[in-house]
């Protein structure tokens, strides 16, 4: 019920009472405006669909112009860090600048509000923003440069919660004339609510679509591998899966029979320069040697994290690379056998979470496995095929009338036996200098330079045989290095048996 004046006796302060009645009408106005734009914003995020994209496009759609002139949204990642912002500004110049801000603009957890309003979940406000708050905001000159450009008047940061767990933060700008009143104050915070529903409910569904996907990958992964039955397969099934779990590339080293080498087998994705170092020592701190050397996995999330933990270019292998957002190195290993490295690289919006991880560390152990069935089947063919090749090389001794006769099937069970291209026999002449008997895929120019060189003086009662893993670091080799260049020869070994080598 109401009072008034009837309005054939005007007062003297009638006037007062028309304008009151504006003001309250404009007011009922607002109410009702702010109830519509409540009902419009629930529907809109709570009836969204499960997409997390869609709802961070409707709420920022729903936030400007309605409540702000612009806003940013941002996003908490598993480890509680404040990622992929989203930003929109009614000016598109602005809009421009926002989008330059929010590309370099890393926060402090230690500094910025943002975190503040994450960890309280308590609405900032502030009415009048100052040059001296301004420069709480930008860590560096440039950025301070683009905040201004911005010219922002007044601010609300908003949690987004769910269930009581903050999953994100909103904030909402104005410029120019425009301020916040209470109600919108009101109005932000409630819609901060909201999408932190919606955009929880679109996590869970997300997180139960990974957890799915995650069983089914799980299931191919173990039945690929169970068919693979060479370390080249199951590399090329391991790297292949690793794509599929969200890896933009992926690698793997293997661990030679001596245990002191990671050989780098197979990449695919985004791999240019990944194996410049083909083959790597385990006593060396590179990336590959740690996590071998320490049986532990290594998750590395940005380039400053990657050089504080290795320090040279020569240690951080594969290097970071344009775009990316984390490695995964993991070691493989079976009991105390080390068998080599799995080395996944991304480059999401976001470093692989706790699930993605531990599915990483399980594809890692059914790799490993599968390396160590492979290594035992390979020595079991091996011994068949030397057990064979003894057998056939026994024949030909015994049909052999011949010193000479005996040469090429002994060659042919050397080549077989260790999977070589070249190799020789040699025999020391009456003279006593060495000379070639017979060989396979060496010049003539090799052998005129190789002959009469011995690894061991005539007469010597059973040598010890000779390794060299590697010509090059031999100082006894040095004046062969440009032939063995030439002839394609990085390892030579020398076995004496009855004088042959």
């Amino acid at each position: 019920m109401s009072v008034g004046v009837p309005r054939d006796e005007p007062t003297s302060d009638g006037h007062d009472d028309r304008a009151e009645s504006a003001r309250l009408e404009a007011e009922v106005r607002r109410i009702r405006g702010r109830a519509a734009f409540a009902s419009e914003a629930s529907i809109s995020l709570l009836s969204a669909s499960l997409d997390l994209d869609q709802i961070i496009e409707r709420l920022i759609r729903l936030a400007v112009p309605e409540l702000g002139d612009g806003c940013v949204v941002y996003l908490a990642d598993a480890r509680g860090e404040l990622r992929m912002p989203v930003g929109k500004h009614l000016d598109s110049a602005k809009d421009a600048v926002l989008h330059r801000f929010l590309s370099a603009f890393v926060p402090d957890p230690s500094k910025t509000m943002l975190y503040e309003v994450f960890r309280t979940a308590k609405t900032f406000y502030v009415a009048e923003i100052t040059e001296d708050l301004l420069r709480t905001w930008g860590q560096t000159e440039d950025e301070l440069v683009e905040l201004r450009k911005l010219a922002m008047r007044s601010v609300v940061i908003v949690p987004m919660v769910a269930h009581g767990r903050s999953i994100g933060v909103l904030t909402v700008g104005t410029t120019g004339d425009r301020v916040f009143a209470k109600d919108d104050i009101a109005a932000v915070t409630d819609l901060g609510e909201k999408a932190g529903l919606a955009i929880d409910n679109a996590n869970l569904y997300a997180g139960e679509h990974r957890a799915r996907m995650r069983t089914e990958l799980l299931q191919v992964l173990t039945t690929d591998l169970a068919r693979a039955l060479t370390s080249e397969e199951i590399a090329d099934v391991i790297t292949h899966h690793g794509l599929a779990v969200g890896a933009d590339a992926a690698a793997i080293w293997e661990v030679d029979a001596s245990g002191g080498w990671a050989t780098f087998i197979q990449g695919i994705g985004d791999c240019a320069g990944w194996d410049r170092h083909a083959s790597v020592t385990l006593e060396d701190d590179t990336t590959v040697a740690h996590v071998l050397s320490r049986n532990v996995p290594l998750f590395i999330d940005s380039p400053a994290e990657y050089e504080k933990a290795f320090r040279t270019p020569e240690q951080r292998i594969p290097a970071w690379g344009k775009s990316l957002t984390s490695f995964a190195f993991l070691p493989l290993v079976v009991g105390e056998q080390r068998l080599g490295a799995l080395v996944f690289a991304f480059k999401g919006e976001r470093p692989p979470g706790p699930d993605e991880r531990a599915l990483l560390l399980v594809a890692a152990g059914h790799a490993a496995q599968a390396l160590y069935r492979a290594r035992l089947y390979e020595a079991e063919r091996r011994s068949r095929e030397e057990v064979g090749l003894l057998y056939d090389l026994l024949d030909a001794f015994n049909k052999a009338e011949t010193v000479a006769e005996v040469f090429e099937p002994a060659i042919d069970a050397v080549q077989l036996g260790l999977g070589v291209t070249r190799s020789s026999i040699l025999l020391f002449d009456d003279q006593g200098v060495m000379r070639f008997r017979a060989w396979r895929g060496l010049s003539d120019e090799y052998r005129r330079a190789v002959e009469g060189h011995s690894p061991w003086p005539l007469g010597t009662i059973d040598p010890y045989p000779v390794q060299v893993p590697d010509v090059r670091a031999d100082p006894s080799l040095q004046g062969f290095i440009p032939l063995f260049e030439k002839e394609g020869i990085c390892a030579c070994a020398f076995r004496s048996s009855t004088s042959a080598s």
